[in-house]
């Protein structure tokens, strides 16, 4: 047993010491926790702390993938226990680092507090109305944006808001409890779908979600809500593996109540269903089931905080937000020409009509077996954050690696690790190669989204060059 474990357990045990020492330790929650700060000022922008970041992400990327290999070639349940014990170990050590590379965690919890605290409505009312809170300052330049969530996230988040009260610590530990403990859920859910059907990838799946650095990173470390969005997309599936579409619909319903992005599974999940129902008496009662189970779920969700169009404000203002993304590249070439609203018009234009184009072609594909919903979801996410998702942002890639999990797919899983390996590059570029230049945005922008696609492109780029390239030519007689 030892040598089955061994390996799995040295590579655990090497990535713990890169979390520990290059990550919670210099970075602590307990000693930051009361400044406003990122990762460049407290490091002073030092060029050594920049090299030690991208040496930090390079090696444990790296110390993943081997055991994913590791997995593959000796997957028992003592590996399994080995991979669930070093990924609750992550994340507990990651729990105690200050969020070094975005300050969400502040903003959920500034923003529950409006309607817990103050008895106000957050989707039309800002941190700004509220002078007198003592944590409305860590919200920062947020200050004047009502919360862009759904309303199932801030009734989840009154229960970490009431219980912390206003000691700041407690708040930011009990939210990145939430967040932890969503992400073991999706863990085990990963696991579940995976033993029904996929039994001998059920362990390896887990591995590629729980021990991914992004995840761990942007989970645990930065407490981002994500995972919390990821266990009801995976709820459903799970649920409409074992036979009960209508709750699996009321699960996806669920998660866009979180974050509104998972719309656009929705219409897959129907297809899916739909193609799996004998005759058009089983569909019509899954649509009206469905819908009566959707509207249980939305109509109280809603009832504290709806009013009128205006509820979604912080959500629709998300769009046009330009940063990091294939959009605000282009938006910032055309703007000199154009004008602002013109380029960004055209920008959404231009990359909405290609990621529909993408869309219909994937949801085509959609029929009534399981992977293939699971793979056009996969894909229809990829596609949006990599050509129409506005503002790129890191923790996005939690939602394909999730359904990656789920798949048998090399493309998928090589294509989702090389994004992550260059989105938290991109991360560096703008916390230390920004500030040290000073150069414009637009130029930053385009450094950030070449260290995002750098290595997928990489990759891209010899498959296309190895199926071009000749086979070699056998020797001829003599």
């Amino acid at each position: 047993m030892k040598r089955r474990v061994l390996p799995l357990a040295v590579l655990g045990a090497t990535s713990e010491a890169i979390y520990l020492f290059s990550f919670t330790l210099p970075f602590s929650l307990p000693g930051h926790y009361e400044l406003l700060t990122d990762m460049g000022l407290l490091t002073k922008y030092n060029p050594a702390a920049f090299a030690a970041f991208i040496a930090s992400v390079l090696g444990l990327f790296l110390l993943y993938l081997l055991a994913l290999r590791e997995i593959r070639e000796n997957e028992s349940r003592h590996t399994w226990a080995v991979a669930v014990a070093f990924a609750l170990l992550f994340v507990l050590t990651m729990a105690l680092m200050y969020p070094i590379t975005a300050i969400d965690v502040y903003g959920y919890i500034v923003r529950t507090r409006i309607f817990t605290m103050f008895g106000s409505n957050p989707f039309t009312t800002v941190p700004a109305q509220f002078p007198q809170d003592p944590f409305g300052y860590y919200i920062g330049g947020w200050k004047d944006w009502p919360t862009p969530y759904g309303p199932l996230f801030i009734l989840l988040a009154t229960i970490p808001s009431w219980l912390s009260g206003n000691d700041l610590l407690l708040n930011l530990l009990s939210f990145k409890a939430v967040a932890i403990a969503a992400y073991l859920w999706d863990a085990w859910l990963i696991f579940l779908i995976l033993k029904r059907s996929h039994p001998s990838l059920a362990t390896r799946g887990v591995l590629l979600f729980a021990w991914n650095p992004l995840v761990v990173f942007e989970t645990a470390g930065n407490g981002h809500n994500d995972a919390l969005l990821v266990f009801f997309v995976l709820l459903a599936v799970y649920l409409v593996s074992t036979d009960r579409p209508t709750l699996g619909m009321a699960a996806l319903i669920a998660s866009v109540l979180i974050k509104y992005i998972t719309l656009l599974l929705v219409p897959l999940l129907a297809i899916h269903i739909l193609r799996k129902q004998n005759s058009w008496r089983d569909r019509f009662a899954f649509i009206g089931l469905s819908t009566v189970a959707s509207l249980a779920l939305v109509v109280p969700a809603y009832a504290p905080f709806w009013e009128g169009l205006s509820t979604l404000r912080g959500f629709l203002g998300q769009a046009d937000i330009f940063i990091s993304s294939v959009p605000s590249i282009i938006t910032y070439l055309l703007q000199k020409w154009v004008g602002l609203d013109q380029a960004d018009f055209v920008a959404k234009a231009l990359t909405g009509v290609a990621f529909l184009a993408i869309y219909l072609w994937r949801a085509r594909s959609v029929v009534a077996d399981l992977s293939s919903l699971v793979l056009a979801s996969f894909d229809v996410l990829f596609y949006y954050l990599i050509i129409a998702c506005t503002q790129f942002e890191s923790w996005y890639l939690i939602w394909p690696i999730a359904l990656a999990a789920l798949t048998a797919s090399s493309t998928a899983h090589e294509r989702i690790h090389l994004l992550a390996i260059g989105a938290m590059l991109g991360v560096a570029v703008l916390g230390y190669v920004w500030p040290w230049t000073g150069a414009e945005f637009l130029i930053v922008n385009v450094m950030a989204v070449s260290a995002l696609f750098a290595p997928l492109a990489g990759l891209e780029a010899y498959r296309w060059g190895w199926r071009r390239s000749p086979a070699p030519t056998p020797p001829g007689p003599g």
